[in-house]
């Protein structure tokens, strides 16, 4: 069950944003694990029963990140719209 993150996950993230290197995080990746990441991991299997299994539902799937699979691509130029005043 989730319980919020330590004290400890705090003080890892102000030690890591004093020192933001690759030394440090290899350093403490274990103390990421533990105090950070194993209690996050905690709220998906927590929830599970409310909300079903943890997939992801997105009603409005935002296009402007898309991969390319799915896109929709105009194949045809827009059809033109005559002038104020003319004759369409």
């Amino acid at each position: 069950m989730f319980r919020g993150w330590p004290a400890e996950a705090l003080e890892f993230y102000e030690d890591l944003e004093a020192d933001n290197s690759k030394a440090y995080w290899t350093a403490h990746k274990d103390v990421y694990e533990t105090v950070v990441l194993s209690p996050m991991k905690a709220i998906p299997a927590e929830l599970a029963p409310e909300f079903g299994d943890g997939k992801v539902f997105r009603p409005n799937r935002d296009v402007r990140f898309s991969t390319g699979k799915s896109r929709t691509r105009r194949t045809s130029a827009p059809p033109s719209v005559p002038a104020i005043g003319t004759a369409g």
